[in-house]
């Protein structure tokens, strides 16, 4: 599959029982047995996650695109917030309380399984306010034209271009990049435009690549899979989508081979709107309750402690790894030596990140044998730093080691 399992453990469940039936028992018995104590994230949670781990582990091989294209340069991801404007807040509270009414009476006649499609009719409009209140019928918006978040899109297209750089520009509202467009020919700015009645794409693509234009619109459902649109250093989601492996499918048009440049993908958030509840609901599903939140500032504290300071170059290292917390295989390069003085520092605030998450699968070894070379890479990545102690209590559990600053 070239889609990760991006709902629910429900899902993995399904498809094992396709492949292998009865192996993960039934339904029921999973959701008792794994789903519901690992989501529930209670003292079960760390037991029911390890022995599903142990379970599937002979038939699941990951490979990331760090371990495939070394040579991929990095990709980071901004979230950019934003406030509605006062006139845009109003029609804001206005349209949820009237989507609250709508639901209530809804799910009070219809029943809740009946009232999906009402339900995401009224969170639709909600979000159409947040991108411009133009995407909304005239009745709705009155003579509202204002957005806060369209005047942070126009300042942040006008600095990429002065930059010099390349963008995607991505929205699920093709009446949004319509906007866009009328915005883009009032500034002289070139564009080019893709969405679902884009017939023949092969010439706007070229035309891209080539440097013909530095923006492409395209709509998210459109173009989220099958171009190359490696021109681009900079992908802008306008608005968030449910899903954030379709988001993560659209960025990575520019994120493939062939891209020499570090792609920047910018989320564009309203404050206080339902578009951070989809964040929330994003970074779940990212998560998928396999993953324990960690809180940052315990890093910063034990960082503060150190008796150096971290050079610009490792700061990045370390929220790269931060922020990519599901990519043991680097983490564990890491620890296999050939590492300079510069990346053991790294390594080593790796292995704390690694020690506040809880991770029992990134560095536990399959083997005793494996465990022990392990540990001795770890004596001597760590060994030569002064003023760093390394303790363990067991070979095989090397996810119980506590580091301590003296």
């Amino acid at each position: 599959s070239g889609t990760p399992i991006e709902n629910s453990i429900s899902e993995m469940w399904s498809m094992f029982d396709f492949l292998m039936p009865g192996f993960l028992g039934k339904h029921k018995d999973f959701l008792e047995d794994y789903e519901a104590p690992i989501i529930s994230g209670n003292e079960d949670s760390a037991d029911a996650l390890e022995r599903l781990k142990i379970r599937i582990a002979p038939f699941i091989l990951r490979r990331l695109k760090n371990d495939v294209l070394k040579d991929l340069p990095p990709k980071h991801t901004v979230i950019n917030y934003c406030d509605l404007t006062k006139e845009q807040k109003e029609l804001y509270m206005s349209i949820l309380e009237a989507a609250r009414i709508e639901i209530f009476e809804t799910v009070k006649r219809k029943g809740f399984a009946q009232s999906h499609i009402e339900i995401f009719s009224a969170l639709t409009r909600l979000r159409q306010v947040c991108c411009h209140p133009r995407l909304l019928h005239s009745d709705l918006r009155k003579d509202i034209r204002s957005s806060g978040k369209f005047n942070l899109f126009i300042e942040m297209i006008r600095e990429a271009i002065a930059g010099g750089h390349s963008i995607l520009v991505f929205s699920s509202f093709t009446k949004m990049l319509n906007i866009m467009r009328e915005a883009l020919k009032k500034l002289n700015i070139d564009y080019l435009y893709l969405d679902g009645k884009t017939k023949d794409r092969m010439p706007l693509i070229h035309k891209f690549n080539n440097g013909e234009a530095p923006i492409f619109l395209l709509s998210l459902k459109a173009a989220g899979t099958g171009l190359t649109l490696t021109q681009a250093d900079t992908v802008i989601h306008y608005d968030l989508w449910w899903n954030p492996a379709v988001e993560n499918q659209a960025t990575d048009r520019a994120y493939r081979i062939g891209q020499k440049r570090a792609v920047t993908n910018y989320k564009l958030i309203t404050r206080g709107t339902i578009e951070e509840k989809i964040l929330e609901l994003q970074n779940k599903k990212k998560n998928n309750g396999l993953t324990r939140k960690i809180d940052r500032s315990k890093l910063d504290e034990f960082i503060n402690k150190l008796s150096f300071e971290l050079t610009d170059d490792q700061k990045k290292a370390i929220d790269e790894i931060f922020n990519d917390l599901e990519s043991p295989s680097r983490m564990n390069r890491l620890l296999q030596g050939d590492v300079g003085s510069g990346k053991t520092i790294v390594a080593f605030l790796a292995l704390y990140i690694n020690y506040l998450a809880g991770f029992q699968g990134v560095l536990m070894a399959p083997t005793e044998v494996l465990a022990k070379q392990h540990y001795q890479n770890m004596l001597s990545l760590f060994g030569n730093l002064m003023k760093v102690d390394i303790i363990t209590g067991s070979v095989k559990k090397v996810d119980k080691i506590k580091i301590f600053n003296k």
